[in-house]
């Protein structure tokens, strides 16, 4: 497996996830060596630009859109699903993954809940 990618659709920087192209894909942004936002790269405007949704860290639902230009993305982490995008993070805080999965399946019981 090469270093652009492994485990649960990773891609890092911009240039290995554009190979299978960015729309449609999930991201964590990073400022300062930390991550700054968590979303998804809703279509491309142009060459150069994409249209982003980002999303909560408090409850995960969408927060505000935003177009990025292609160079702003150098370094980010995308991922090709939601979920990925939240395992990595789970990881990269040091979370048991039991924790993880115990976690994921609340989040399924809630969504059933509020339907």
């Amino acid at each position: 497996m090469s270093k652009e990618q492994w485990g649960h659709g990773y891609h890092a920087g911009v240039k290995a996830a554009q190979k299978g192209g960015l729309v449609g894909s999930w991201f964590h942004s990073y400022k300062d060596g930390k991550i700054q936002w968590q979303g998804q790269v809703i279509s491309q405007l142009s060459p150069e630009k994409y249209f982003i949704r980002l999303f909560s860290w408090l409850d995960g639902y969408p927060t505000d859109k935003k177009i990025i230009h292609i160079d702003d993305m150098e370094d980010w982490t995308f991922y090709s699903s939601d979920y990925d995008m939240r395992y990595a993070y789970s990881k990269k805080i040091g979370k048991p993954e039991y924790e993880f999965y115990k976690d994921e399946e609340m989040k399924k019981t809630m969504k059933w809940a509020m339907q």
